[in-house]
Order: C-alpha cells, then structure tokens, then sequence
C-alpha cells in the first residue's frame, strides 16, 4: 500500500519495469513513487485543481497531466523542481493521451474541442470542435 495522498487519488501512470508510478489527487499534488521499496520519493504542486489524467515515460523522464482547470503541464520528472511547460487552450475539465516517442499527445476538453499536441514545440497542431445539431 502506498501512502501519502492527504486527499483523493484521480489519476495513476505507473512503469513496472521501471518500477516508478506517478499519483495525481483532487489537491492538485503530484507523487513520484519507487514501487519497489513503496516510497514516495517526491512531491510537487504543479495544478490547482484535481490532477485528472497523467502520462509518463519514465525511461525518458518525461510525463504530461491534466486538471480540472483546463491545463495541460508537460514536464521533466527529473527535473527538482520540475520545469513546466503549460499548453493553454482548454476551458475546465481535460483529459489527456501521450505517445512520448512520436512525440505528439491527444487531448479532450470539457468544452467540446480535441486537441493535437506537438510536444517538441508544446503547439497544438490541430483543433476539431464537438459539432452540435441545430435545434
């Protein structure tokens, strides 16, 4: 069991070979922890709002979570502190996909857009809206 989280667990990425997995809570704090000893080796406070979706390469020692504010941060995790790259674009709660090595991620919003990121430049590449029907 690991512990640590002072408020709800949203989000889990966790690398068995590796043995490390990152925790996102409704707090906003992210954990890095080593899965075999059940430690928490670090801390950080990169969202304001529940951390609902984490990615991470831990190998590469990248990741990419999300919030309920509608931030998307991509960040090193052997970084101390981490440096954070923010991509903007989002209204409220965001959901993301990471594939590190083509390095390109896939993001929802809660207003109805997707998004493509490319996280070697952290641009969004390509915008689709939610269609709606017409009354």
């Amino acid at each position: 069991v690991l512990t640590g989280h002072e408020s709800g667990v949203c989000s889990v990425a966790a690398d068995f070979e590796a043995e490390r997995a990152l925790s996102g809570a409704d707090d906003g704090a992210i954990r890095l922890w080593d899965l075999q000893s059940g430690q928490c080796l670090h801390v950080w406070a990169l969202h304001r709002w529940p951390v609902v979706s984490i990615k991470a390469n831990f190998h590469e020692g990248s990741a990419i979570s999300t919030s309920g504010q509608g931030v998307i941060k991509l960040w090193r995790i052997g970084d101390e502190p981490p440096t954070a790259e923010t991509l903007s674009g989002h209204r409220g709660l965001v959901v993301c996909a990471a594939d590190f090595a083509a390095g390109c991620a896939f993001s929802g919003g809660e207003e109805g857009t997707l998004r493509f990121w490319d996280l070697r430049s952290c641009q969004c590449t390509r915008t689709l809206e939610a269609a709606h029907d017409s009354p």
